[in-house]
């Protein structure tokens, strides 16, 4: 029964290679039709090659560090203030939505670059005035020549609207010129601007991690800083009240010495239990202000670059031997799947 086994198996094996030899012949007799699917691949990967556009690439690295103060919203909830410190630390994923939104990006168009917006820099190297004029003659000599986009017409917000999607893609742009990603295990980010400038290249990714940067060192520090600012500002008039009362005070004390205008102990004491309270709510309140201001101290990112593009860049070039080598393995494949399918229905047909 073995034996019989081994014997099945030796005649299965033997049909595998003589099948495979029958494929093989096939291929060789039938090369005609490889070479016709070969030819226009081949054309095509060559197509792409000699109108491949030269690009630079300039990346940033870098890692955030700040934590959340803690207890900070508890003592700041004692006097009806809402914590202004947040919670945790900066949101990776909050950095990359600011980095990428419609409104950074649109600033970021209207930087001056070379006495020009960079708005204007990305529609010349990239022709698309020439290309949208083509469909639409409204768009001929189209040029930003100012940054208040608040009253941009009709036209120049479609541009502007055009341009966001050419920086962070959209539906028809799949390859954006603004990369960004997040390195979970490292806590690394990774911010890479590609343009067909290289000094454009270098001076996109310098303003934008600017903007970042100041967007939450400063200007989203300075948001959750008013709750500290209140808490100050009380105590500010609070310490203002102690210094008035304890002048009242000193006033009576230094009349009833004298022989006319004698106050009454009653009036003295009223302003002595009055200066008590204010010193322990004055107390209270500067306490709350220090440990509040810590808290907030410790919740403000600090932006370590890690990283940054060094001058000249490394064009990004199509390479004309590897673009050959994926024609013909595209077309041989193709081919080669044919002529097999084609022996298959012809060997099951027979």
């Amino acid at each position: 029964m073995e034996q019989n086994n081994i014997q099945d198996d030796e005649i299965t094996l033997k049909e595998l290679i003589l099948k495979i030899k029958e494929f093989v012949i096939e291929l060789f007799k039938k090369w005609y039709i490889i070479l016709l699917l070969t030819i226009p691949a081949v054309a095509y990967f060559y197509y792409k090659h000699i109108n491949h556009d030269v690009t630079y690439t300039a990346e940033t690295k870098f890692i955030i560090e700040g934590q959340s103060g803690g207890g900070v919203s508890t003592l700041l909830s004692q006097f009806g203030l809402k914590g202004g410190g947040g919670g945790g630390k900066t949101n990776p994923y909050k950095v990359m939505e600011v980095a990428k939104s419609k409104l950074t990006v649109r600033d970021l168009l209207f930087k001056q670059v070379d006495g020009d917006f960079i708005a204007n820099h990305i529609l010349r190297d990239y022709q698309l005035i020439e290309l949208w004029s083509k469909k639409k003659p409204e768009f001929k000599d189209f040029k930003f020549t100012s940054g208040d986009y608040e009253n941009f017409t009709p036209l120049q917000n479609k541009v502007l609207l055009s341009l966001i999607g050419k920086v962070i893609g959209s539906k028809t742009e799949k390859n954006p010129i603004l990369g960004f990603s997040y390195d979970e295990d490292s806590g690394i980010f990774k911010y890479n601007i590609t343009t067909k400038n290289e000094d454009l290249t270098l001076q996109i990714i310098d303003e934008s991690y600017k903007f970042i940067v100041s967007f939450f060192e400063t200007d989203l520090f300075q948001s959750q800083g008013k709750s500290t600012q209140i808490l100050k500002s009380k105590a500010d008039s609070i310490k203002t009240l102690i210094d008035r009362k304890i002048y009242q005070v000193a006033r009576i004390s230094d009349q009833s010495q004298g022989l006319q205008l004698q106050t009454p102990n009653s009036g003295k004491m009223i302003l002595e239990g009055e200066l008590l309270a204010l010193k322990t709510a004055y107390g209270e309140i500067l306490k709350s202000y220090e440990l509040s201001d810590v808290g907030l101290q410790d919740t403000k990112p600090m932006f370590i670059k890690l990283d940054e593009p060094i001058p000249p860049l490394e064009p990004l070039e199509s390479s004309l031997l590897i673009s050959l080598i994926k024609g013909i393995l595209l077309g041989g494949l193709l081919g080669a799947s044919i002529v097999i399918f084609m022996k298959i229905i012809r060997d099951a047909m027979a």
